[in-house]
């Protein structure tokens, strides 16, 4: 079958290319081994058509007839054989065989050997990656100490490439570890062994394990459930990522293509890290091809979500048993109602430089921002307060005294996605009594 579809895909690619199937693009340097086709690790091998819709190279070997595919991230863009050897002698020959194992759960893979560049994917504890070479980059620390280490270029499982420091990474020559490195990057049997382990999951968003971790969570984005049903027991996969990416479709199957399991009648594919972790592929009509990330959250979301309401519903309950209400002959009576509603009038001196002009006297209160660890033994906590009139939240650390309510402006605060890390370096602090 395999055959077949290859024959198709070449006999269509040679009524519309430009050039004759039998000429090659190029030679690329295989970056890690291909068991299944006998190649590896830092081969040179001649490449004849590159498909971005299926995401492969259509690849030879010198001395045979032979074509098969590979998926573009194993190999290096087409090039020159001269260029390619010299490619592989100044750049990849040291590392050749090398390989390592991730010390680390959590471990980033950057953009640029920087410890502050962006980061382009997480590691997970004994994953094993593909080690490329060696790059000058800035120096790691740890406690006002260096580490000791080196910037190394790195492959993923995926196919995902970037800079990752070697502190927290066990290297090995795949000659001497053959059966780990080519089950982790390649696919063998074992592989297909984790398949219908991975089916019989419920998969959800990776964002939501830091959530659980940190035990810092954004309800709203708990709410949406980002998650991947493989549709094991009904035989329709359910796709609802962020950046309002949802798929839904019926599928005949799963294929294994190289190290990617396609569902088969779908534009969805996937890549096993191992049992609690999975990439998932989307590809549009336009051959565009975006990955997400899943992981396992045992006990479900509905815990968590329910844990999240219950710590607001407290926070606010504190308000109300002091209050509601709370007066200041500067800044006016601030009353809290059911549902999460406030009442506000005489708060005239606040604006503009706290609250909008347009700030109305009543709307509704939120807890969604948490407290830093410098700041969660000065202040009970963070409440936003959105008018009904419109607008962005006006967001205040508070305190419950006994005579009281303290407020604290946070315009100029820093925040951390949805924690308040440090407080404004000259805030506005105001006092209202109960």
């Amino acid at each position: 079958m395999k055959r077949r579809v290859y024959s198709l895909i070449l006999g269509l690619f040679c009524v519309f290319a430009f050039t004759s199937c039998s000429d090659k693009m190029g030679y690329s340097i295989v970056l890690c081994s291909v068991p299944e086709h006998n190649l590896n690790d830092g081969d040179v091998v001649p490449v004849y058509i590159k498909s971005n819709i299926s995401q492969v190279y259509v690849v030879g070997t010198e001395g045979s007839d032979e074509k098969f595919e590979i998926p573009l991230w194993q190999l290096t863009e087409p090039t020159s054989k001269g260029k390619a050897q010299k490619a592989f002698e100044t750049t990849f020959s040291e590392y050749q065989h090398q390989y390592a194992r991730v010390k680390l759960d959590g471990l980033p893979v950057r953009e640029s050997p920087d410890n502050i560049a962006k980061q382009v994917y997480r590691l997970r504890k004994d994953e094993v990656i593909k080690v490329l070479y060696k790059g000058e980059g800035s120096p790691v620390g740890s406690g006002g100490n260096a580490l000791e280490g080196d910037w190394l270029r790195v492959l993923t499982s995926d196919g995902t490439m970037g800079w990752c420091f070697s502190y927290n990474l066990d290297l090995f020559d795949s000659r001497d570890r053959v059966e780990e490195s080519t089950t982790i990057l390649t696919g063998t049997d074992e592989k297909d062994v984790l398949l219908e382990t991975v089916l019989s999951k419920t998969w959800y968003h990776e964002s939501y394990l830091k959530m659980i971790r940190d035990e810092i969570f954004n309800l709203a984005e708990l709410e949406k459930k980002y998650s991947f049903d493989t549709g094991a027991v009904s035989g329709t996969v359910n796709l609802h990522a962020p950046n309002g990416l949802d798929y839904q479709g019926a599928y005949q199957g799963v294929t294994k293509t190289g190290q990617n399991y396609v569902f088969t009648g779908t534009p969805l594919s996937m890549t096993i890290r191992n049992e609690n972790n999975i990439v998932i592929y989307y590809s549009d009509n336009l051959g565009k091809r975006t990955a997400i990330n899943f992981t396992v959250v045992e006990e479900g979301l509905d815990e968590y979500i329910q844990k999240e309401r219950d710590r607001r519903a407290f926070l606010f309950s504190e308000l109300m048993v002091l209050g509601p209400s709370y007066k200041s002959s500067s800044y006016g009576t601030l009353t809290f109602g059911e549902n999460n509603t406030f009442f506000w009038e005489g708060f005239n001196l606040l604006q503009p430089s706290v609250l909008p002009s347009s700030f109305g006297n009543s709307g509704t209160v939120s807890f969604e921002y948490y407290l830093g660890s410098s700041l969660s033994d000065r202040y009970d906590g963070v409440i936003t307060f959105y008018s009904n009139t419109g607008g962005k939240g006006v967001s205040f650390l508070f305190q419950l005294e006994q005579g009281g309510l303290r407020l604290e402006d946070t315009s100029g605060a820093r925040f951390d996605d949805n924690v308040v890390v440090s407080r404004s370096s000259s805030p506005i602090v105001i006092f209202l009594s109960n």
